[in-house]
């Protein structure tokens, strides 16, 4: 089944709870982009649902799912440093740079897109 299929189902089926679930499921993945903006865009027009609940409920699906995020990186760093030794002398250069520059380096390395972006 398609990812986005199985988002608009959950939508379908569920209502409010189910676009929680799926701005959750959505926010929660890592390399895989999934598209609940669009489900969203297409079913607040609908007045189906009171768009101020859908940003609800949407907002707090998405922000649980990027704390997954947060939360694997912070715990799972251990793993990383003990497999992956050798290359973080790349995240020390960057931590350097953001300590020396500052503001400006963040700012810099703002304009370079990543995958979700394009």
């Amino acid at each position: 089944m398609d990812a986005s299929v199985l988002l608009q189902s959950l939508v379908n089926s569920y209502g409010l709870i189910g676009i929680f679930l799926a701005s959750l499921i959505a926010n929660a993945t890592l390399f895989l982009p999934l598209p609940i903006d669009a489900i969203i865009l297409l079913i607040a027009p609908t007045k189906i649902f009171n768009p101020f609940l859908i940003a609800l409920f949407a907002a707090l699906g998405a922000s649980i799912g990027e704390s997954t995020g947060y939360f694997i990186g912070r715990g799972g760093r251990s793993v990383v440093e003990e497999k992956y030794h050798k290359h973080l002398n790349k995240i020390d250069d960057l931590s350097e740079k953001v300590s020396k520059w500052g503001f400006g380096f963040i700012v810099l390395m703002s304009f370079i897109p990543f995958l979700f972006d394009l």
